[in-house]
């Protein structure tokens, strides 16, 4: 954003600090103290189920998943793997997850120029439809090597996307989720 914006010579005594997702040791733990604080505990079948369909355990998410299922019980103690499920699908990556996601989409305009932004939206629409992710022939096309690699090293950087083996895949399963559902089919 910086180069972008013209002010990365400018600003050279800034240090990096990424806030990378948690382990699934750390997550766990956090579920099990949240729930136990809030009086909303959940055994641990429960916060296994939350932590593979959110994939990387980013914080923010963890803490998103937790605070949309304690809505979704309200005043019931009823918790069920089935209700965690239908959390993901039709609160976090339905319509009302949007206000929570969707600065993933809208900083990618900050970010990139307007043809390197088509170029990050054909790459995250194609890689949003497979859980495993792609290969980078796979996202091969009209955009000229260099700028489809600086924007790959650009979403990888970010977090959006990581490598698996020889693929390329969302890091988290909810955004992949949420991007499939929401933003893959506008490319």
């Amino acid at each position: 954003m910086l180069r972008r914006a013209g002010l990365s010579a400018s600003i050279n005594d800034l240090a990096p600090f990424r806030v990378t997702a948690w382990s699934r040791s750390t997550a766990t733990s956090f579920l099990r103290h949240v729930g136990e604080d809030s009086g909303f505990a959940l055994a641990d079948p429960w916060i296994g189920r939350i932590l593979d369909l959110l994939g990387d355990p980013v914080p923010y998410h963890v803490q998103l998943f937790f605070a949309t299922l304690q809505d979704a019980c309200g005043a019931s103690a009823e918790r069920s793997e089935s209700l965690i499920d239908r959390c993901f699908e039709e609160r976090l990556t339905g319509p009302g997850g949007t206000p929570y996601l969707d600065h993933y989409a809208a900083r990618l305009e900050l970010i990139f120029a307007p043809s390197q932004h088509e170029i990050a939206l054909r790459i995250l629409a194609r890689t949003s439809r497979s859980k495993g992710g792609v290969t980078r022939s796979e996202l091969a096309g009209a955009a000229s090597a260099s700028d489809v690699g600086h924007v790959l090293e650009t979403l990888e950087a970010d977090g959006y996307l990581g490598r698996r083996d020889d693929r390329l895949a969302f890091q988290s399963n909810l955004l992949r989720v949420w991007w499939r559902k929401h933003r893959s089919g506008a490319q």
